[in-house]
């Protein structure tokens, strides 16, 4: 688990630096996912730890941001 949030976060870091140096903000929405799944995984980190406040605040963020970021792509 922890692989994975180095890499979502990694990749999500590489597109918004992306977007930042070229102006180009198409791809914005694809990061905004990357970070949406980041935070669906720390939730389920804190679920298996048995924080379920913290888990459940962290479902509901990525929830948020998967909206936004399909919202931004229609």
């Amino acid at each position: 688990m922890f692989i994975s949030k180095i890499v979502l976060s990694g990749a999500a870091l590489l597109l918004i630096i992306y977007c930042l140096v070229t102006g180009n903000y198409d791809i914005m929405p694809f990061a905004n996912m990357l970070l949406g799944f980041l935070y669906l995984f720390m939730g389920i980190d804190e679920l298996q730890q048995k924080r379920k406040a913290m888990a459940i605040l962290l479902f509901l963020t990525s929830v948020f941001i998967w909206t936004a970021a399909i919202y931004s792509l229609l």
